[in-house]
């Protein structure tokens, strides 16, 4: 039977996206990751990643308290921000998810690419490259011998490709990785919030 897959679900936002300080998952931090946890069952998902920004310990709640309620498969993640220098010299954020991870991650945001994949690998996850379509093409095409998968379809990124056009492209959000990449490719949505954008 084919399975239903988010594979990019954020369910604390930006809370410490800016630079608030994390000393641990307040109560209202868990409450939020509960209410991911239970849109997700709501729209029928059988497996769900949660990525949120930085931090992989909202995932691993998550799926905690996804197994005890028995309803849906939770895969603890993370979304690694990074951030790169482009040919130009100028700096770009470059967005790596860390898959199946068991604990946090140990990298900084200056931390070179393959160090990043070394540290996700370290935790037991797999790495992929978020929303490649945001960068610049050889962002992807420098690094995807490090990578085992990519995002090929983003949620959020189709939402912007379409928010000025009518009739709106069917094929917004995708990313062709070429016949030469044999590494895993997903979904996802890329919620954020209380809502989210999934091609069904």
């Amino acid at each position: 039977m084919r399975k239903k897959v988010d594979f990019h679900i954020h369910s604390l936002d930006h809370e410490y996206f800016f630079g608030r300080e994390f000393t641990g998952l307040t109560e209202d931090d868990k409450r939020k990751i509960r209410f991911t946890v239970e849109w997700a069952i709501d729209r029928g998902l059988d497996y769900a990643a949660i990525t949120d920004h930085d931090l992989a310990y909202p995932g691993l709640y998550a799926a905690e308290y996804a197994q005890e309620e028995g309803r849906i498969k939770i895969i603890p993640g993370i979304e690694c921000e990074i951030i790169m220098k482009t040919v130009g010299g100028h700096q770009i954020f470059v967005h790596i998810l860390g898959l199946g991870v068991k604990s946090q991650p140990d990298y900084v945001k200056m931390s070179p690419f393959a160090e990043v994949v070394d540290a996700i690998h370290a935790v037991g996850g797999i790495a992929v490259m978020a929303h490649p379509q945001a960068y610049p093409s050889y962002i992807f095409h420098d690094n995807k011998h490090l990578l085992d998968g990519v995002e090929v379809y983003n949620g959020i990124r189709a939402h912007i490709e379409n928010r000025n056009i009518y009739p709106p492209n069917p094929d917004a959000g995708i990313f062709n990785p070429g016949d030469d990449f044999s590494g895993l490719r997903t979904y996802g949505s890329d919620k954020h919030y209380d809502h989210g954008y999934m091609r069904e």
